[in-house]
């Protein structure tokens, strides 16, 4: 955001919460600027101004750079997985790396020199890398998501609450990336999906 953009939410603010607002000497106000300006001159300013927009709606004492952040997380949270369609795949992928377990004592040779064994370890390791980043933060290693899915029925839909329990604090931790705001994220349409769009 440039410092017009943030001076200009500044008084929007004192405006708003006028009953609350202190009066700010000369260089109350220019320190104040200045915080804001630290903390919000990387945020793209439709997403800033969004944020800004909907921190007033429930904030009810002056929006701070603070209030803005949560807002800007929770809208980068909604263009995240659902905790839902990633337990989905947890579960799949857990059946997958199970099946491929089986194969870890298999001695025949395939023609790149590997034992079919080998081969069924390298599948799980590449299984467990391309799984989303908040899934392998949660089991940590191929091994946990493998005693995962050797657990009971009770014992995962505990681990379901758990899961979702820690997805929403990893997203809440995540540092921003403009590209996932959907301010920014829209303006980044070429030409051909905005065309798309509009037929």
């Amino acid at each position: 955001m440039t410092v017009q953009e943030i001076q200009s939410l500044i008084r929007q603010n004192m405006v708003v919460y006028r009953n609350t607002a202190k009066p700010l000497s000369e260089q109350d106000a220019a320190t104040l600027v200045a915080v804001w300006c630290d903390a919000l001159t990387d945020v793209p300013s439709e997403a800033g101004k969004l944020a800004f927009r909907r921190a007033l709606t429930v904030c009810h004492f002056p929006v701070p750079p603070a209030d803005i952040f949560d807002q800007l997380r929770m809208m980068q949270a909604q263009q995240e997985p659902k905790a839902a369609d990633l337990w989905n795949l947890i579960c799949d992928k857990a059946k997958l790396a199970r099946r491929n377990k089986g194969d870890y004592s298999w001695t025949a040779h395939l023609p790149d020199g590997r034992t079919e064994g080998q081969a069924a370890r390298d599948k799980n390791q590449q299984l467990f890398a391309e799984l989303p980043p908040a899934v392998r933060d949660y089991f940590g290693n191929l091994q946990a998501l493998l005693d995962f899915e050797e657990s009971d029925v009770a014992a995962k839909t505990y681990r379901q609450r758990d899961f979702e329990r820690f997805y929403a604090v990893w997203q809440r931790e995540q540092p921003l990336d403009p590209g996932k705001l959907p301010c920014v994220a829209q303006a980044a349409m070429t030409s051909h999906e905005v065309k798309k769009l509009s037929t």
